[in-house]
């Protein structure tokens, strides 16, 4: 009898014990289900996982990745000097009729009329102002950043510039003149040059004329 009563007892504690060790599984269950989705919802993952748990390289964030981006700002943009575009010569090699002779013609002539609005190519200031030239007539020269120079040939400066003037880019400097000196038998137009870093380059590298 005595043995029968201690048998039952031993199931009995058993039973408890196996429904407490039930009950701390389905506690630890539920605890780890709650921190999961707490993590989840705070937009948190693990490290070298993403939230759908698959394994990915840590990445940076957009926000931290280097800017590479270029300056676009419409200040340092080319725009045309003259309103119509009538190239006349490029910047190739020709045969100049007034001086009857061949060479490399280093800039642009963009044909006009006596008094046609010519305007600053980008932002800058004026270097100088040159008139009375027997060859070129009256030459505008203006400075820009990155080391670039613009020249604006046959041309009469508006009245009141002068050098030391800041420009934006479309403001009006001149208007075209009659052509006069080595360039004259090819009619009023405006002689366009750029040098940067101190080398004339073609313009047309600037103005993307074939765009426009």
């Amino acid at each position: 009898m005595k043995d029968k009563n201690n048998a039952s007892k031993k199931r009995i504690i058993t039973y408890y014990l196996a429904l407490i060790g039930f009950i701390l599984l389905i506690a630890a269950i539920t605890v780890t289900v709650v921190l999961t989705s707490n993590a989840n919802e705070s937009g948190l993952t693990i490290e070298g996982e993403n939230n759908n748990g698959d394994q990915t390289p840590n990445q940076p964030d957009e926000d931290q990745k280097p800017n590479d981006s270029t300056n676009t700002s419409s200040a340092y943009e080319f725009i045309l000097p003259i309103e119509n575009v009538n190239v006349s010569v490029g910047y190739t090699f020709y045969h100049n009729q007034t001086l009857n002779s061949y060479y490399l013609h280093e800039g642009i002539d963009f044909s006009a009329n006596v008094g046609d609005s010519v305007f600053a190519a980008i932002d800058g200031k004026v270097a100088s102002i040159t008139t009375g030239d027997e060859l070129y007539g009256t030459v505008i020269t203006l400075e820009h950043e990155d080391d670039i120079i613009t020249t604006y040939t046959f041309v009469d400066a508006v009245e009141g510039l002068k050098a030391g003037d800041s420009v934006k880019r479309g403001d009006l400097i001149a208007t075209v003149a009659e052509a006069k000196g080595n360039e004259y038998k090819d009619g009023a137009h405006l002689h366009f040059e750029v040098y940067e870093r101190g080398n004339i380059i073609d313009p047309e590298l600037k103005l993307n004329i074939s765009d426009k």
